[in-house]
């Protein structure tokens, strides 16, 4: 990928070298087109097809100790490339707290864009469970089922 990106970039290049080129010897160096060439050049938009995919791997937590009850409140995901057949995919550890022992999972999932899903086993606790999480900036969103939504940080787990 980054090879063919480099040489779109050196074809542009070639052609905006060309144009001077020929400028530059049919208008006797006409400055006034030159200075529009260049400047043309310099303002145009990196070359990017699509739009870039999220840092994935990492640690994502807003996990945080509440000391009025003492205890944990929040979530944190750990999460790892999985080795599999099957493009973006990844295990997330998932740890939530809401003033009771910490629920853990460790559960798979498939990146689509900036967007994945997370579906907590079934008889235990949050029994099927459906999360809906999204990357936004270097962060995620979760939602939860009754559209609750936590932003978790990416950074170093509480645990840390």
């Amino acid at each position: 990928m980054p090879i063919e990106r480099a040489g779109r970039v050196l074809k542009c290049w070639a052609e905006i070298v060309d144009e001077l080129r020929t400028t530059l010897l049919a208008n006797c160096m006409n400055r006034r087109k030159l200075g529009a060439l260049l400047v043309a050049a310099l303002q145009a938009p990196p070359l990017s097809a699509a739009p870039r995919s999220p840092r994935v791997s990492g640690i994502y937590s807003n996990l945080q100790f509440n000391r009025e009850a003492g205890d944990l409140l929040g979530m944190e995901l750990l999460i790892v490339p999985r080795d599999s057949d099957v493009p973006n995919s990844y295990t997330a550890f998932v740890q939530v707290a809401e003033g009771a022992e910490p629920y853990s999972a460790a559960l798979p999932f498939i990146l689509r864009g900036k967007m994945f899903d997370l579906v907590l086993p079934s008889g235990e606790r949050y029994s099927g469970e459906r999360l809906s999480a999204e990357f936004v900036g270097a962060d995620i969103t979760v939602r939860w089922r009754n559209g609750h939504e936590e932003r978790l940080r990416r950074g170093k787990s509480y645990w840390q």
